[in-house]
């Protein structure tokens, strides 16, 4: 019921674009936290120093700049030692720079360079040419002769992005590049088989997202060989259709980004959502985290709790009195 329910919930809400993110991103892409930003112009030259995107709220909490990047599940839940599993054009320092730190991470940013070829091809793209000259001439030990080097490979330096001189946007954030990643998407090819959510044959996605809490955790894990049989490993155990997981893990990734649909207490995050559309979802959200700033948000509690007073509701939630909520 509930990865129908998210799945219903990512199908109504807004795609999530440049320059606008609030929202959900099509497949292959996710809502990221960028850090830095390198700007190079279509040679691939370096201009300035790279910026720091991040605003800092307190000693080890900031506020990063997001952006719809091209993504997978294979990136989402890959260790910090797993050289050959690069991001498509924003990713952290070790593949894009090759190094970390004071070691140099080859293999890492040759892997990099190896995807950000085998997507693009023989693009012309201005974008795809400048990073490439870039990744061709940029020598590693460089990197920590950058000013902000320490930030950017230290644990809140995020992901790492390019920007063409004279451009708003990132680069991945071209039409031409989303293009190309979309491309290369449709060639993959997954299994199929029966998924649980409707019993229907569809390319199934052996892998499910994780969750950035802690060490991370899936919606659905089989983390131990006791818990898996017939032979079947992680994911194939409870298999969903590729499109599904996407939609499901898409849509809780948008709530637990969402300011009126999540509360915190403690180490413990909840996120709620309606069946459809409705006043219902901003209106709980006020009432369990009420916004000082927001007047109107604070005026319709005042309504609401007049009206209980009353034995009654406001009209604007009476109409979804029986509304499924989650």
């Amino acid at each position: 019921m509930i990865f129908q329910a998210l799945v219903s919930l990512y199908e109504r809400l807004p795609q999530a674009d440049f320059p606008d993110h609030d929202g959900v991103p099509p497949f292959g892409f996710s809502v990221e936290d960028i850090g830095f930003v390198v700007t190079i112009d279509k040679d691939g030259n370096m201009i300035g120093q790279p910026e720091d995107l991040r605003v800092k709220i307190n000693t080890n909490t900031y506020h990063f700049q997001q952006s719809v990047v091209p993504y997978t599940n294979q990136v989402n839940v890959r260790s910090s030692g797993a050289a050959n599993t690069p991001n498509f054009m924003v990713d952290k320092v070790e593949y894009i720079f090759g190094m970390s730190g004071t070691s140099e991470r080859k293999v890492h940013n040759e892997s990099f360079k190896a995807l950000v070829d085998e997507v693009c091809g023989d693009s012309t793209d201005e974008g795809v040419v400048a990073v490439r000259a870039f990744l061709a001439r940029w020598q590693p030990q460089k990197s920590v002769e950058l000013r902000d080097w320490k930030e950017m490979s230290g644990a809140h330096g995020k992901w790492v992005s390019f920007r063409l001189w004279g451009d708003r946007g990132f680069v991945h954030e071209r039409p031409a590049l989303k293009k190309l990643w979309q491309e290369f998407l449709t060639k993959k090819e997954y299994p199929k088989g029966v998924s649980f959510l409707d019993g229907s044959i569809h390319p199934l996605q052996t892998q499910y997202a994780q969750f950035k809490f802690g060490s991370g955790a899936s919606l659905v894990s089989f983390n131990e060989d006791a818990y898996e049989s017939y032979g079947k490993k992680r994911g194939e155990n409870a298999p969903i259709a590729v499109d599904a997981e996407f939609k499901s893990s898409a849509a809780l990734k948008y709530l637990l980004r969402s300011r009126t649909q999540r509360i915190k207490i403690g180490d413990a995050t909840t996120v709620f959502w309606a069946e459809r559309a409705s006043p219902v979802e901003p209106f709980f959200g006020q009432v369990m985290n009420p916004s000082q700033e927001d007047q109107a948000a604070g005026e319709q509690v005042r309504q609401f709790l007049e009206a209980v007073r009353a034995g009654s509701l406001p009209n604007d939630l009476e109409k979804d009195r029986n509304i499924n909520f989650y």
